[in-house]
């Protein structure tokens, strides 16, 4: 299932185009949203462009062109998943994919390391366990 949060809808000089911002969850096709609306209109629609603003956290502001791309922090690339910082000797436990007991929430869990680096990415597992999903090589 997908939801759409907000369908907004602009008239253009154009009396066949309309600006449409959507703000949707994750899954939603918005090829599809934009020929619904054109059934419900009682023709057809279809797309002339898509632009994605934003993406969790992740806005249009803070994209750059390729060439002047830079590398974000694996921890900082995942901040919108919950994350925790476990000690040293949890941390060597996670660098070795141990399973952990399970942190609140529904996961997944980014592990980061006392210092902030990501370790691992946990996910839901047994009963009140989690498991690495992925463990980053040091």
């Amino acid at each position: 299932p997908v939801t759409v949060y907000r369908f907004g809808i602009e008239p253009t000089a154009d009396p066949l185009r309309y600006l449409v911002e959507v703000h949707c969850s994750k899954g939603t096709y918005i090829r599809s949203l934009a020929d619904d609306l054109g059934r419900l209109c009682g023709g057809g629609a279809h797309l002339h462009g898509l632009r994605r603003i934003a993406v969790g956290s992740f806005t249009v502001a803070e994209a750059a062109p390729p060439e002047q791309a830079v590398l974000l922090p694996l921890a900082t690339a995942l901040r919108d998943y919950a994350q925790g910082r476990v000690g040293d000797a949890t941390a060597a436990l996670v660098r070795q994919g141990r399973v952990l007991p399970r942190p609140d929430g529904d996961g997944p869990w980014a592990v980061l390391a006392p210092e902030g680096d990501l370790l691992a990415v946990y996910e839901p597992f047994r009963n009140g366990e989690a498991k690495p999903a992925v463990v980053v090589a040091t």
